[in-house]
């Protein structure tokens, strides 16, 4: 019913939208539902292509995809995301491993799973791919396993761990992974006691050009992932958001092994003072 408001959290329509979406709301009858354009037939793809490259990502959720975001920034700015066509070579990469945040339920006010593969280097942190989506715990297991093979096959010299927040239901799944295979399940207890301080924990190293994502010509679902991202915290999902911070927090701590040559000399017992 008309275009986004700017101020989103004031408005009477937003309210209204939000209390019918809530469990009083529903209780009551309320209904509602959200209509984004590319569900009207008459809209092309090159259509919707082209207005996300001239408005930029967080305009194009608010009026294109009717996401209920404020007109004004949120934590993860667009701008400071760096892109890349060609990831670097396997050898330059310190680290690769993939982090988890699940969801064990599919209804349809759940939040999705997003397990995402992480990569560091010398100059940077690099997302290099993603599965998201619904699925109920068996099976979101045996995802996980298969999309774990696929990456330790891409990159044959690294351990490739999977990483699981230790929050919720974390633990279990975690201890779960480990029993059913045998590739390295590590648990990561996140910093800071908010998604919302998780995420400012680690927005310096984007707002630096330290994080590196995919093109779209590449990998098309990363314009889902950057509309989360810009779109935090004021979406309905936060999975993409809470991957992200959770492997920005783990990468940033790791410090490259390194070892000490000690060039050996004989040493005369008889002169070494006791």
């Amino acid at each position: 019913m008309g275009t986004v408001p700017e101020d989103v959290q004031e408005h009477w329509f937003v309210q209204l939208h939000r209390y019918a979406e809530s469990e009083v709301g529903r209780a009551r009858g309320w209904e509602t539902w959200r209509l984004p354009s590319w569900e009207n037939p008459q809209i092309t793809e090159d259509d919707l292509g082209e207005a996300r490259e001239t408005l930029g990502q967080r305009k194009f959720a608010r009026e294109y995809g009717a996401e209920l975001l404020s007109a004004a920034g949120g934590v993860w700015k667009e701008e400071w995301f760096r892109q890349y066509d060609e990831a670097p070579a396997a050898d330059e990469f310190q680290r690769v491993e993939l982090y988890l945040d699940a969801a064990w339920r599919t209804g349809i006010r759940n939040d999705y799973s997003s397990c995402q593969v992480w990569g560091r280097t010398r100059n940077g942190y690099y997302l290099l791919g993603e599965m998201h989506g619904k699925w109920e715990s068996p099976e979101l297991r045996r995802r996980v396993a298969a999309f774990r093979e696929e990456w330790a096959r891409e990159y044959p010299s690294k351990t490739v761990a999977l990483v699981v927040e230790t929050a919720g239901g974390g633990m279990v799944a975690a201890q779960e992974l480990r029993e059913a295979y045998d590739f390295p399940v590590v648990d990561f207890e996140v910093k800071g006691s908010t998604k919302l301080a998780r995420s400012e924990a680690v927005t310096p190293l984007a707002e630096g050009g330290k994080v590196w994502i995919p093109s779209a010509a590449r990998a098309p679902w990363v314009r889902g992932w950057l509309g989360e991202m810009v779109g935090f915290p004021q979406l309905g999902h936060d999975d993409r958001c809470d991957a992200a911070s959770m492997a920005l927090q783990r990468l940033r701590s790791y410090v490259e092994p390194y070892c000490a040559v000690v060039v050996p000399r004989r040493v005369d017992l008889d002169r070494v003072p006791f």
